[in-house]
């Protein structure tokens, strides 16, 4: 496994991938051209680069598999219009764009949904 990005990610993503504590090596500061490259040559199985939006952007170009990120928490309190109301257009452009890539929600104030949200999906992968 390789990973491009701060050693803070790199110890997270080898927590979850490896029983043992593996070994890390630093290969030193690299440019986002040089993923493409490192990805073509290696002997990896996987590669994870951290990235910020516009950066995840030029890797989806390069045909990279992009992850959603939760970034931010959202008080569901009131109806999906006020809460649209107060959001950055920019968070609801990306929406936007999860729904056109095929991803979908569900809207709810359903303890037990959340919950089973809370549990089975978003804890299962810290």
């Amino acid at each position: 496994m390789a990973i491009f990005g701060r050693n803070e990610i790199a110890e997270y993503f080898s927590k979850l991938a490896y029983v043992d504590k593996p070994e890390h090596e630093f290969l030193g500061k690299r440019v986002f051209n040089d993923i493409t490259e490192f990805s073509e040559e290696a002997n990896e199985d996987i590669v994870f680069a951290e990235a910020n939006w516009p950066i995840s952007s030029f890797l989806l170009k390069k045909g990279f598999l992009i992850l959603p990120q939760i970034n931010f928490t959202l008080d569901i309190s009131e109806t999906l219009e006020m809460i649209q109301k107060r959001m950055n257009p920019s968070k609801i452009r990306r929406i936007k764009g999860l729904l056109g890539a095929g991803y979908s929600f569900e809207t709810t104030k359903d303890p037990k949904v959340l919950q089973s949200f809370y549990y089975e999906m978003y804890c299962h992968t810290c």
